[in-house]
């Protein structure tokens, strides 16, 4: 079969990328998602509160860039994507993830199970936590993942915590979750003892309430 009859054939995704003051960054996101040939459309929301050049530069290479509400965070952000004609599946990602490549968004589409969650790299974190473990949450906290667009439309998204929120209102076994290890992918954050807390119980969450089986 030839190349271009292969991509007739093969899915297509639209891509969401929230943003927030991501002026030195989400241009190279942009980049990557519209080089990759899976990829329909780079739509780009940026927050109400950005107060840089964010917009500017995602419209050199998204589809589509949105401003979302100020004051709506993250949930809010994802939802004004929702309003045009998108894929039957999304994927979400994150506009300060550093280093995000090609063969990571191919691996992101390549499992066929309904959710897909790219797992960066750990940030750094101070020496007096405890990391036993970390990673079980760390991977459910991602903010890089594909997903039904059905499911995502399903979910009363708001403020800052989707990945809590998406985690929570899926009602998602293991079965039909894979993770997937995104080596080199870098989220540009410490880890601190709060965001450990929310990782870690958000998790307590879904293995009591049977999301993990």
């Amino acid at each position: 079969m030839s190349d271009n009859r292969l991509l007739r054939v093969l899915p297509a995704y639209d891509a969401i990328i929230p943003a927030l003051n991501e002026e030195a960054n989400i241009a190279e996101i942009c980049i990557q998602f519209s080089r990759h040939n899976l990829i329909r459309h780079v739509i780009v929301v940026v927050d109400g509160k950005t107060t840089d050049r964010t917009a500017a530069e995602a419209k050199r290479y998204a589809t589509y860039v949105f401003c979302g509400p100020e004051g709506g965070g993250k949930g809010q952000n994802i939802k004004s994507a929702l309003t045009v004609d998108l894929t039957p599946d999304v994927i979400l990602c994150d506009a300060d993830y550093l280093g995000l490549r090609l063969t990571h968004i191919s691996a992101l589409l390549a499992p066929r199970k309904p959710m897909v969650i790219g797992v960066p790299d750990l940030p750094p974190w101070r020496d007096d936590m405890d990391m036993s473990g970390v990673y079980k949450s760390w991977a459910w906290m991602s903010g890089f993942r594909r997903l039904p667009l059905a499911d995502l439309q399903a979910i009363d998204l708001h403020g800052y915590l989707t990945e809590i929120q998406i985690n929570r209102r899926f009602p998602f076994a293991r079965s039909q979750v894979q993770f997937i290890s995104m080596n080199g992918l870098i989220a540009p954050w410490r880890l601190t003892q709060r965001r450990r807390k929310a990782m870690d119980d958000d998790y307590r969450w879904g293995e009591e309430n049977g999301v993990f089986k």
